[in-house]
């Protein structure tokens, strides 16, 4: 817009797409139109074969496979940054991290499997913080992989390096390798191709009828094929090459650079730095999923992390054995590194903190109550931490449920509130405990009065109904009507920060909405009706941080409607000052006295933040009002 405003001229529409849906047929659509126009105003005597983008031929890359026979050549390299893809880089920084604990969580009376891991990182020079996000490279099975190599006439074991064609060109992944490593770690050949990615490797099937079939998956007019046929088959590019279509025939450098590259998995670290600063822990829940057509879909990280189980040790040392006289195998390690993540406790500890996590939601929030209790062991005054979990049944997948109730009789966990999904003819889940009427008013009073923290980890469908739940508490115990509980939740979020990770729909909700905790955070309403003010309790959202107090002071002085918080206080509360009205507040100290002033809105007395005579300096004296029942 602000191009048209200085003169520019559209060439063609703005492409939007929804995540949600189907973003990659939002943006194949787009370009479909896009580039036929690019050609008629750029290349207007284009040929239609030019125009049309069904036209196949092997598409041009700039990469060589050159395969590699000598020791030293096979040597390891070491790669600048600037010669590293941005895209792939972690396949280059990733440290190795040893396996010390994989263990079953779940009974034996469920057939599925949580796995409770943790990582060796004590030499790794990797170090995280509480509840940060440990992405974990995976690899492909070994069976997949030699039925894949098969399939296209590859020779496994063959080493070969990827040199870029031009200079400025960025190295994919490290090389050289063996074409095993290379389809085990760098190509995701069990997830379902893009049709676009299809579309580049029809070229390369020989078989015409299979190549004509393929070809109709990814004309224009194909996307419902494609849609019936692979996405909702489950059909990964694995069995398109070596069950669906079995002709490819395509050369190894192309192979590598047209499949789309495996990428790292994200969990939720659910353990504390403080209490465990050499070990990872990672709450991992194994996918296996059954297709429309029967077969299995088995989760590549989940299922590969499941398969690394250590060896036996007695006092720190290996008690198994090499097979037949051979040398032992490897301690089992996988490829990670670690991602800041917006989990983050209250910086004053005697903030409550309102945690939700079903499931494996329980990671970050079992993180944040080993946190907290370290802070108790100092003697640190920990405020309340409550807790919603759910699950199936209590004697089937209640994860860590020793170190819950540990928790709670340590006092680090003050409440825990349980949701059984599979022991009730109806169905029980976090969110309808959490709306029980008392459930609903300590939610209330926590977030409202006391400032507690929120964390929320799990489902996307969970996280919503979540956040029904907290919108219908804001409503109906805030005494708002449904756009301004709406308002409401929205400051709580837009403190915190929301994301997508791991696969589950991850929300920090922060109690304070503009998230400052400072002595010095001011609140000034000089243009809000007064009617409107006292008829909302989103005058707490408004919250800035005042980074100069001195040049403000003048301002609070006189104005009817200003307010100042007090991080020292254990609820969010305010004081309305005005040259006017301090005269109804009295000048001593007498705590929960009442006051009134105009609107009929009851104020509360207790200490506050008050400028000097004179509005030059800060200190503690007056009194912190808090709207009652207002």
């Amino acid at each position: 817009e602000s191009l048209e405003k200085l003169g520019a001229k559209r060439i063609f529409v703005l492409g939007l797409g929804d995540d949600d849906k189907a973003l990659d047929e939002d943006f194949e659509k787009w370009r479909e139109e896009l580039w036929p126009e690019l050609l008629r105003r750029f290349n207007p005597n284009a040929t239609s074969e030019e125009l049309s983008s069904d036209v196949i031929e092997v598409p041009k890359i700039a990469y060589d496979a050159i395969p590699v026979t000598g020791a030293a050549d096979q040597a390891q390299r070491s790669f600048s940054s600037t010669d590293i893809n941005g895209s792939t880089k972690h396949y280059f920084s990733a440290v190795d991290a040893k396996i010390l604990v994989n263990r079953e969580l779940r009974t034996t009376k469920d057939p599925g499997s949580t796995r409770h891991i943790e990582l060796d990182i004590h030499d790794a020079g990797v170090e995280y913080k509480t509840a940060d996000n440990c992405a974990v490279l995976p690899e492909n099975d070994d069976a997949s992989v030699d039925k894949l190599a098969n399939a296209l006439g590859y020779d496994p074991d063959l080493v070969f390096t990827m040199e870029p064609k031009e200079s400025g060109k960025k190295h994919l992944f490290p090389t050289p390798c063996s074409v095993r490593v290379a389809l085990k770690s760098f190509c995701d050949i069990h997830g379902i191709p893009r049709r676009a990615t299809l579309k580049e490797l029809v070229p390369f099937v020989k078989n015409p009828e299979h190549r004509q079939s393929l070809a109709a998956l990814t004309a224009k007019d194909g996307r419902q094929r494609y849609t019936d046929t692979i996405e909702d088959q489950g059909r990964s590019l694995f069995d398109i090459i070596v069950d669906i279509y079995p002709s490819f025939q395509i050369p190894l450098a192309h192979f590598m650079v047209l499949v789309p590259r495996l990428q790292p998995r994200y969990y939720t670290i659910s353990s504390s730095s403080t209490v465990h600063p050499k070990r990872i822990h990672l709450t991992v829940s194994v996918i296996e999923q059954t297709k429309l057509d029967g077969s299995l879909f088995n989760g590549v990280c989940s299922t590969f992390l499941q398969s690394l189980e250590p060896p036996f040790t007695n006092g720190g040392k290996r008690t198994d054995e090499g097979h037949n006289g051979l040398k032992r195998q490897a301690w089992p390690s996988c490829r990670v590194f670690v991602r800041d993540s917006s989990f983050r406790l209250p910086e004053d500890p005697r903030t409550p903190i309102l945690l939700i996590g079903p499931g494996t939601g329980i990671a970050p929030m079992r993180a944040l109550l080993q946190e907290r209790d370290a802070q108790r062991q100092q003697g640190l005054d920990v405020g309340a931490s409550i807790l919603y979990f759910g699950c199936k049944k209590r004697d089937v997948d209640f994860l860590y449920e020793d170190e819950l109730e540990a928790f709670r009789r340590s006092g680090a966990l003050t409440a825990l509130h349980l949701a059984f999904s599979r022991e009730t003819k109806e169905k029980v889940y976090v969110q309808h405990v959490m709306a029980r009427p008392d459930n609903a008013k300590e939610i209330w009073q926590l977030v409202n009065v006391q400032n507690a923290h929120i964390y929320v980890c799990g489902g996307t469908s969970m996280g919503a109904d979540v956040a029904k739940v907290l919108h219908d508490v804001v409503k109906n115990l805030g005494g708002m009507d449904a756009s301004l509980a709406t308002a409401y939740v929205d400051k709580l979020k837009a403190g915190g920060r929301s994301s997508k990770n791991f696969g589950r729909e991850v929300l920090k909700l922060c109690g304070s909405p503009s998230g400052e905790r400072s002595p010095q955070a001011l609140c000034r309403f000089g243009e809000t009706p007064w009617d409107r003010l006292l008829g909302s309790p989103l005058w707490r959202n408004e919250l800035t941080r005042m980074e100069e107090p001195e040049a403000h002071a003048k301002e609070l002085d006189g104005n009817p409607l200003a307010c100042v918080s007090v991080a020292a206080c254990a609820c969010l509360d305010f004081v309305w000052t005005s040259a006017g009205h301090q005269a109804r507040i009295p000048k001593t100290e007498k705590p929960a006295t009442s006051h009134r002033m105009p609107g009929s809105v009851d104020l509360v007395a207790t200490r506050t933040m008050r400028p000097r005579q004179g509005g030059k300096t800060w200190h503690q004296q007056g009194y912190l009002c808090q709207a009652a029942g207002g």
